[in-house]
């Protein structure tokens, strides 16, 4: 079941990198996280499917946010989060468009920025996908104990 939900949840910031940001993301070997002071954070709820966690290198963030809002400057800090959010926002859009398909019954928060991601090692999936070095995207599926009958094989 995890392998499923971390199949959907590759895939969906794989295919949202590259179409918005032209930018190819690699899975890495192990699970790491920007460094602290170098990462921007965001979380968004999936309904019963539970809340993602989406965390970025600086580095990677602002270079997504230079492509998507045409920029010839660094962006500033408002930049930075409305790139983050929309990402976040997509990525979650996307997950749960391959989770349940076509439903329609299917919920999805607002994302919200945080200063930091807790424990990590207590989401049951995470991963990190890179860019380059020192360009991460990392994830954490923080699961809802009520709502894990959508990860069935069947």
């Amino acid at each position: 079941m995890d392998a499923v939900v971390a199949d959907a949840l590759r895939e969906s910031a794989c295919e949202t990198l590259e179409n918005l940001a032209f930018t190819e993301l690699v899975p890495e070997a192990e699970t790491v996280l920007p460094e602290s002071g170098q990462r921007a954070c965001a979380r968004i709820g999936l309904g019963p499917d539970g809340e993602l966690d989406v965390v970025l290198s600086r580095a990677l963030l602002s270079e997504i946010a230079t492509i998507l809002f045409n920029l010839e400057d660094e962006p500033d800090a408002g930049i930075l989060t409305d790139a983050l959010l929309e990402i976040a926002n997509i990525i979650a859009g996307r997950y749960l468009e391959k989770r349940h398909g076509d439903r329609s019954d299917f919920v999805m928060g607002l994302p919200s920025a945080r200063e930091e991601v807790g424990d990590w090692s207590a989401r049951p999936i995470r991963m990190s996908l890179a860019a380059g070095p020192g360009r991460i995207l990392a994830l954490g599926l923080i699961a809802r104990e009520d709502g894990l009958d959508f990860m069935s094989e069947s």
